[in-house]
């Protein structure tokens, strides 16, 4: 059996390129067990900044299966289709995949029987497994992490809060939650900023930002960052809002992952903004971010992974029988996602079939109401002219008095 200490990692991911959650929880995962002395490839069809920051980093990153010669000890599986081609070009390699949410078809789970084990980030993707079919003894959660070395500036404890910053890459401009939050904030007299790629300014090294920050407005990963340098932490986004991070209330939240199930069905109104920034302790907020530190911390994550790893590469390949008839099952899911997508085509050029109908009539409506203003027009500039001229001649002149008296006698 190979010792898990020196083993082969292959890690999957839709997309190693923009700074996202699930690119930067691989960046972060793929350095730290290659700095434990494992040898890990990432792969993804989709490169650019995160694949550049794994290289940097000492970590190969691959777009093609084929590039890789040597078999892996163990596929780390993120994303249905990703670690579906790894499954099938490596067919004697456990598997062992990561759930980050149970919104997007991309979480799929892995339906091969080389996978060995599932892992969920949440509560809620636990639950998504298991009413998916997976045996619930196979699933562990663990929670997302923060890389402690790279996080280590703290803000001052007891700070005063005087800046806020709404955080995360679904924030948008347009969003009448930000301009609800920017309100409230400076009701009181904090400074406020928003940062995210849907605002196009996202934050490329928040460990060295985010501890200049006081009160931070974010879900999921960003919430946790947050907290991990000090800030006081509001679980919130565009499409609703939790309330604050407080001691009490952290286990909660961290099983949920700070994430959308928090704020489902909890707008965001500035009666709720009002009431989270009432709840504002500074000392509790101290203690959330020294329990965060503790408990969140990468190493004990990168344990667990490495135990997932070793129990998947102990159990060994699947039967070839099995194999074979698991990717036969996962195939006809891939089709059925395709059909999916094609059915989804064709109801996208039905409705733009009829929008562009819709914009023929109303630029032939469009078109007439002109030729009409253009007639009007013509027929208002004829009038002008022949009571300009009327009104130039002597006749008018001289008559001029006689209407006078005539409008005084009326």
């Amino acid at each position: 059996m190979i010792a898990v200490t020196m083993a082969r990692i292959l890690i999957t991911n839709n997309t190693l390129a923009e700074r996202g959650g699930s690119d930067l929880y691989v960046r972060d995962l793929a350095s730290r067990l290659q700095m434990r002395g494992h040898q890990v490839v990432a792969y993804s069809t989709m490169l650019g900044e995160v694949a550049d920051e794994l290289r940097g980093l000492g970590v190969p990153v691959i777009s093609g299966l084929k590039s890789l010669t040597e078999p892996p000890d163990v596929i780390h599986g993120q994303h249905y289709l990703d670690a579906l081609a790894a499954g099938l070009h490596f067919p004697n390699v456990p598997i062992v995949q990561a759930v980050h949410g149970w919104i997007p078809w991309q979480e799929m789970p892995l339906n091969l029987p080389s996978t060995r084990r599932f892992v969920a980030v949440s509560v809620l993707t636990r639950e998504y497994l298991v009413t998916s079919g997976i045996d619930p003894s196979r699933i562990l959660i663990i929670a997302n992490f923060v890389d402690m070395r790279r996080f280590a500036k703290v803000r001052q404890k007891g700070a005063p809060i005087k800046r806020a910053l709404a955080y995360g890459n679904s924030w948008t401009a347009d969003a009448p939650a930000l301009n609800l939050i920017r309100e409230a904030c400076h009701r009181r007299g904090l400074d406020f900023q928003a940062a995210g790629a849907g605002l196009g300014n996202q934050i490329s090294r928040p460990e060295d930002f985010l501890p200049s920050v006081d009160l931070v407005f974010a879900l999921g990963r960003s919430a946790l960052e947050a907290l991990a340098c000090g800030c006081a932490v509001i679980v919130a986004d565009r499409h609703g809002i939790d309330g604050v991070v407080s001691a009490e209330s952290f286990p909660h939240q961290r099983s949920a992952n700070f994430g959308l199930a928090l704020v489902a069905g909890k707008p965001v109104t500035s009666a709720a903004i009002d009431a989270a920034l009432d709840k504002l302790d500074i000392e509790d907020s101290a203690r959330v971010t020294d329990i965060v530190r503790e408990q969140a911390d990468i190493e004990s994550a990168t344990d667990q992974w490495e135990s997932l790893y070793r129990l998947a590469i102990a159990e060994g390949p699947a039967p070839l029988i099995e194999t074979i008839a698991g990717a036969s099952e996962a195939c006809l899911k891939l089709k059925d996602l395709l059909w999916r997508f094609q059915t989804s085509h064709a109801v996208i050029n039905s409705r733009c079939a009829d929008l562009s109908t819709m914009k023929k009539v109303l630029e032939d409506e469009v078109a007439e109401k002109t030729l009409q203003l253009a007639e009007r027009t013509r027929q208002l500039d004829a009038a002008s002219a022949q009571l300009k001229a009327t009104t130039s001649t002597l006749s008018w002149r001289v008559t001029a008095p006689l209407r006078a008296v005539r409008r005084y006698l009326r």
